[in-house]
This record gives C-alpha cells, sequence and structure tokens, in this order.
C-alpha cells in the first residue's frame, strides 16, 4: 500500500477538487454503487480515499476528470474558425468547459429551441456545400458560444456579465419590490 494510498478526503473537500457541487458529490456520486465505500462512522466524519475516488471519476465521469486534468483551462479553442462541428461534439465541448458530463442529443435540440445555443451554421438540404447529414456549427460560433458560458474556469467578473457594472450598480440601488404577501401581512397586523 502506498503512502497516498492511505490519504482520504471529505465530500467538501472532493467537491472543490473536481470543481463540482457538494450537492453533486452528495447526492449523486457516493449514491453510485461503484463509488468508493466511505470510511469513517459518523455522517459528519466520513471521508473517502483519493486514490480510489480518482479512479472513479475517471472511469465513471471522463469529463470532469479531463476538467479536472486541465485545471483552470479545461476548454482548448480549435485551430480552424471554419471547421464544422456536429451536435454530438458541440455537446462534449459544452461539457469540457464547465466539468459536466455531455448533453443527450435530445437536451441539444431544446437547448437550440429555448435560445440556450446559437442556431446551427448549416442544416441537412441547405444547397451549401459541402453537404452535411445533421445538423453543424463553425468552430467560431462554437468557440464564441463556449467563450461566454459561465462556468468552471471562466472567471467572469461581474462588470462583463449581461448589462454590464453600470446595469448591476443600478439594480443594486433600487429597492426590492416588497410581495404582495408581506405586505397583505404586515396590513393585518
Amino acid at each position: 500500500m502506498l503512502a497516498s494510498d492511505a490519504n482520504t478526503s471529505s465530500t467538501k473537500t472532493i467537491a472543490a477538487r473536481y470543481g463540482v457541487s457538494v450537492t453533486t458529490v452528495i447526492n449523486n456520486w457516493t449514491k453510485d454503487p461503484r463509488f468508493p465505500g466511505a470510511e469513517g462512522d459518523a455522517r459528519r466524519n466520513r471521508t473517502y480515499p483519493d486514490a480510489k475516488v480518482a479512479d472513479w471519476v475517471r472511469e465513471c465521469r471522463p469529463a470532469v476528470w479531463a476538467a479536472y486534468q486541465q485545471g483552470d483551462q479545461p476548454y482548448r479553442s480549435g485551430d480552424d474558425p471554419d471547421e464544422l462541428v456536429d451536435m454530438g461534439e458541440f455537446a462534449r465541448l459544452r461539457a469540457a468547459r464547465v466539468g459536466a458530463e455531455p448533453a443527450a442529443d435530445e437536451a441539444m435540440y431544446s437547448y437550440i429551441n429555448r435560445k440556450v445555443i446559437p442556431e446551427p451554421d448549416r442544416k441537412p438540404g441547405d444547397g451549401r456545400t459541402p453537404e452535411v447529414s445533421g445538423l453543424m456549427w463553425m468552430r467560431s460560433t462554437v468557440d464564441r458560444h463556449i467563450n461566454e458560458m459561465r462556468g468552471r474556469g471562466n472567471r467572469t467578473s461581474s462588470s462583463r456579465r449581461p448589462g454590464g457594472a453600470a446595469a448591476q450598480a443600478e439594480a443594486e440601488r433600487t429597492p426590492a419590490p416588497v410581495k404582495k404577501s408581506a405586505a397583505k401581512k404586515t396590513a393585518k397586523k
């Protein structure tokens, strides 16, 4: 047994290490029957062996593992901005950006309909060459979308969020609206 095998971590430490929420670790990861067993008796004192957790993440959460291996830059832009990217690759690149699993095709279609992701640059039968058999995006469109995403590795300051610093400052100066139910309770007293 190596000395590093004896190291254990709490769920909070595991979450911080892999860039996921503590809730994800507690409610999803530890519920997986393949996740390493906890050490310690009381709920608050449970720890998990680091080496076994790393093996589990590598096998069961490859996108999280890839993001962990690449540090603060889990997504790397492509070289050719005109390269065409299909839906599966777009989902994989989005997932790598935030350290998650790639979205299923159904979810990606939903993202298109709800304008979460940009419209495809190419569609089957659009009359352009080369002919495509599915929805395709240019790498430049994917890069722009991913660079605007918030999540792991994107340290967007509040001044760069939609509306900018001026809108945020105005929102902070404006009092929050009073809920009607709270006003009714106050009026009854």
